[in-house]
């Protein structure tokens, strides 16, 4: 190829990328989802899977891991065809914590996938509700990452606990909490059923600072009665 050729050819790469940076896709095209696998309200638990397209050194070398989001529907008028983060935040949608999490103080991804774990391997990933108020999530063999417990996306505002992450607890939730509405909240404190409905999105870093995200992927809707 002659020199001005490859001049033109990066010039066009260029472009591109300007072009898609402009139309706000610059943080959705370098990485592959999860794929969703099954989801179940007995037991209440998603399960979706790293696929060997996650984290293959060649085509995804930015790859860290995966991030959950969650909602509570009141009822099952959900919203289950949402293909990217930012509508995601929009729909009211929060992401879910780790116990170890501190408000300024997010460790991502939720699951990180050691390098080991990254190419050429595939499992399964369940988020269980049924240890509920401490829901966990738990990694298939071959995987070498161990299970960790998760919690909702708001913080404690006052106590001893303040700055950690709420636990999906029927006495912790508040009316004033930023992911409840009223009809949620009352549904919750007089034991009827609610939804959660959970996605689940690749993270990982382009050029070492900058988050990355893929399509976001619905991965499962559980009706869940909080005693």
């Amino acid at each position: 190829m002659s020199v001005i050729r490859k001049a033109i050819a990066s010039c066009s790469a260029i472009v591109l990328w300007i072009s898609l940076s402009a139309c706000g896709l610059e943080s959705i095209v370098y990485l592959n989802p999860p794929e969703p696998v099954s989801f179940s309200s007995v037991p209440p638990n998603a399960v979706f899977r790293k696929t060997l397209d996650n984290g293959d050194i060649s085509k995804e070398p930015g790859f860290r891991g995966f991030e959950l989001y969650y909602k509570i529907y009141p009822d099952t008028d959900t919203d289950i065809n949402i293909t990217d983060r930012d509508t995601l935040l929009t729909k009211g949608f929060f992401r879910i914590a780790s116990e170890d999490d501190r408000e300024g103080s997010i460790s991502m991804p939720l699951f990180f996938v050691p390098l080991s774990d990254r190419g050429g391997k595939e499992f399964d990933i369940t988020v269980d509700f049924s240890t509920l108020p401490n829901p966990e999530v738990k990694a298939a063999d071959p995987s070498t990452t161990e299970d960790f417990t998760i919690r909702r996306g708001v913080v404690y505002i006052e106590g001893p606990y303040i700055d950690q992450f709420k636990h999906f607890d029927k006495d912790e939730f508040e009316l004033e909490d930023a992911d409840m509405t009223e009809d949620v909240y009352n549904s919750i404190q007089n034991s009827q059923p609610v939804y959660l409905v959970l996605y689940a999105l690749s993270y990982g870093k382009k050029d070492i600072f900058i988050d990355i995200y893929s399509v976001s992927v619905f991965i499962g809707q559980i009706q869940i009665t909080f005693d």
